[in-house]
Formats: C-alpha cells, sequence, structure tokens
C-alpha cells in the first residue's frame, strides 16, 4: 500500500461532537464509506449504453455559497466536476468536465455524453475550477436510472459516495501521485465486504447480473487482476462457496459465476421449508470479499470493491450491497 501519509485533523475526524482518543481519531480516518452521503467522489459501478438501453446520469451541487470566488470571480461555492468514464474490458479512460454553480444540476443521457462507450463505471471527481486539482468537497449527490426502451423496464444505479479526508476546499492529492486514491487518507477508505441481501433461484426466465469493481483500477487500469470469493447462504443458513477472477470490471449472470445460485440447486439443499421464498422460487443471500489483487509489478494487502445486483428479468430491479466489517 506503500507509506502511510500523515492525516490532517479537520471535520471528519470531529463528527462526532465529542472528546476521542487518538486511536479512534486513526479508526475514523479509515472508515467504510455511508452510500447516503454527499462527497467528493462519486462511483457508479456500471452504466449502459447499447441498444435500446440508456442511461440517465444526473449530478447536484448542494453548496449554496455565493460569495465571490477565487481571485473574486465566479462562486464560493462553485464547483468542477470531471465526469471520468471507463469502459467495462478494456478501462480506456473518456472524461468530460462541467462547472456547476451553487445549487446547481446538471443531468446527461450517457450514450450522448459518452459516445464512445457502449458500457463500463463512471466517476465524479470534485475539481478546483481554476487549478483542476482535486479538492475536498464534500456537496456532490447523484444518481443513475437505466432505461431499456424494449421492455419498459428500469434499474436504479445509487453511486457509492466518497467524502474526502482533509479540509473543505484543500487538495486532496496528499502523496503527488495523481490519483484519486480511496484509502482513508485523501478520501474514505472503499469498502472490502460486500453483503447483497437477496438473490432469487436463477431460471431460464429468472436472471440477475452481478456488476464487481475494485476500486484500485482508478489507479492500476486494466492491469489489475482480482480474484474474489462469493460465500453463498441458502434460506436455511447452509454456505455455499465460489471464486472467480476479473480484469478491469466484472459483469457476469449469478448462474454463469455458479451453479448454485439457481434455482434448482437451491431447491435441492437443507432448505427452510417455512420460508417459500416469493412465488414458489428460492431465495439466498449472498456477500462478496476480496481474495487477492495483482498486477505484473505489484501486489496489493488490500482489496476495496464496489458493486451492484442487476435482476433483468422477469422483473427489473437492482439491489445495492450494505457494507459490513470484519466477521466476529
Amino acid at each position: 500500500m506503500g507509506t502511510i501519509r500523515a492525516h490532517p485533523i479537520c471535520r471528519h475526524a470531529l463528527l462526532p461532537r465529542f472528546a476521542m482518543p487518538f486511536p479512534l481519531l486513526l479508526a475514523l480516518a479509515v472508515s467504510p464509506i455511508e452510500l447516503a452521503s454527499s462527497g467528493s467522489l462519486l462511483v457508479f459501478p456500471w452504466f449502459e449504453s447499447a441498444g435500446a438501453r440508456q442511461s440517465v446520469l444526473t449530478v447536484t451541487n448542494t453548496n449554496s455559497n455565493f460569495a465571490p470566488g477565487q481571485g473574486g470571480s465566479g462562486f464560493a461555492g462553485s464547483v468542477l466536476v470531471d465526469f471520468v468514464y471507463r469502459e467495462e474490458q478494456t478501462c480506456e479512460v473518456f472524461d468530460r468536465t462541467r462547472i456547476l454553480t451553487p445549487n446547481d444540476t446538471f443531468t446527461t443521457i450517457i450514450g450522448v455524453d459518452n459516445p464512445q462507450h457502449a458500457s463500463g463505471f463512471v466517476c465524479l471527481i470534485a475539481r478546483n475550477p481554476v487549478t483542476f486539482a482535486a479538492i475536498d468537497f464534500d456537496h456532490l449527490v447523484g444518481e443513475m436510472t437505466i432505461l431499456d426502451g424494449a421492455t419498459g423496464g428500469a434499474w436504479t444505479v445509487p453511486p457509492f459516495v466518497f467524502r474526502a479526508r482533509t479540509c473543505p476546499g484543500e487538495i486532496t492529492d496528499l502523496n503527488g501521485n495523481g490519483v484519486t486514491d480511496l484509502d482513508g487518507f485523501e478520501y474514505e477508505a472503499a469498502p472490502e465486504r460486500l453483503n447483497f441481501p437477496r438473490f432469487e433461484g436463477q431460471s431460464v426466465g429468472r436472471v440477475s447480473e452481478l456488476i464487481l469493481l475494485n476500486t484500485e483500477t482508478l489507479r492500476l487500469g486494466n492491469g489489475l487482476s482480482t480474484v474474489f470469493q462469493i460465500l453463498i447462504y441458502n434460506d436455511n443458513e447452509e454456505q455455499f462457496s465460489s471464486s472467480a477472477q476479473f480484469r478491469c470490471l466484472l459483469r457476469i449472470s449469478l448462474e454463469a459465476l455458479s451453479g448454485m445460485y439457481s434455482d434448482i440447486f437451491l431447491g435441492s439443499t437443507n432448505e427452510n421449508p417455512g420460508e417459500p421464498g416469493g412465488g414458489g422460487v428460492e431465495n439466498g443471500w449472498f456477500r462478496v470479499r476480496g481474495q487477492t489483487a495483482f498486477t505484473s509489478t505489484e501486489a496489493l494487502d488490500r482489496i476495496p470493491i464496489v458493486g451492484i445486483l442487476l435482476a433483468r428479468t422477469p422483473i427489473p430491479y437492482s439491489s445495492t450491497p450494505y457494507i459490513s466489517g470484519d466477521e466476529e
């Protein structure tokens, strides 16, 4: 992970509003993100812009400061938002920038905004409008909806929100590597474990896709390989496991990932007859955690991961994971 950098004591360390010993301050510095918050960096783990499917992306600046900005120009509450798109398989970058004034909001159709990529993920980064440096500006909120014109279906893709760890308006690139590090020092640390509270047993007419992204891809690109483990639980607390490997971004149907997601398999296990599920369909839940991640020159000792579950048929819906700490 490299050398640990000094962390400035600012408002993030003082959020609980009571005196804390130094070890607790350090714990807060590397605490996991919360999904429902405003921040300085938003990660949407998936977008689609192919055929009848289009993604509608919105970002809003909730800062209301209309005082004069740097050098008396603009507003103090304005921000430059960097839209960094990455292609699903190659991690190729396509980006645009836009100024959002205080209380401003912007919505775009991704297929129009980014005509080069049919699918992938997108990061929105708060930057100084004058210097272009990434800054602490915890006032961005956003949302995405993927629309399917052929079926009339829609999926909501909420962002993973990362608050900066410096002080308001200050640059976040503490180590000078030119990368937005989600390491608990520049920004809040990305989670290492995702809990998906429910999935339906997979069959021919019931298909869900899992999207996973190692956030170190922001730094290492397509050269990063990630091996992850999935622990699958049926409705009677029985545990099964599988693993897989991906580069850049993973998009895979649950049944292609493992036959243990199938309705037939779940029905053959020691299930709970008192929990029949909806419509006679078997249900379960699963946990994702990284095992190893590496490039040709580097092995990571921390595997940060974000993702979402998209149910494609018969009824489209999205399932956002929950973040947890270590197991007891």
